[in-house]
């Protein structure tokens, strides 16, 4: 159960963004994770706090792209709308016990060519495995998001 939602969150976490500096993608990295902490199952207004740290349209845009040609009309944007359904429902209200039955520490911030990356180093004592999660970040309209 904890490989899938540290699956889940690798997937999503591990794309490409843009430019760089402050500490800001650091900090936006803890509140990401307090917000998944307080995420509660079926709760619209949890999921959504969640899902402003995320940009799901460019992270839809670059899963789909190399077979975007093989979707017909209104098929990617359903794909798009089941997707984050299925991280919602099943990586947010996972994720807060994940995280509450780990240890963990966030690296610095680093600049990746014109990306910030934060490294979150983990430790599951129930499984005793550890997991690095990076965490990608793009500045849109003023704001960091994961990408």
């Amino acid at each position: 159960m904890n490989r899938f939602v540290a699956l889940i969150l690798t997937v999503l976490l591990s794309s490409n963004v843009i430019h760089a500096a402050s500490s800001e993608p650091f900090e936006r990295t803890q509140q990401f994770v307090e917000a998944l902490l307080a995420v509660k199952k079926n709760d619209e207004v949890s999921y959504q706090k969640v899902d402003g740290f995320i940009n799901f349209d460019f992270i839809m845009t670059t899963a789909i792209k190399p077979n975007l040609d093989k979707f017909k009309d209104d098929e990617a944007a359903k794909f798009k709308r089941n997707l984050i359904q299925l991280i919602r429902l099943l990586a947010y209200p996972r994720a807060e016990s994940y995280f509450k039955n780990s240890r963990y520490t966030f690296k610095k911030a680093k600049p990746l060519g014109n990306n910030i990356t934060v490294l979150q180093a983990i430790y599951l004592p129930i499984e005793d495995i550890d997991v690095d999660l990076n965490y990608t970040w793009q500045k849109f309209a003023g704001e960091w998001q994961i990408v």
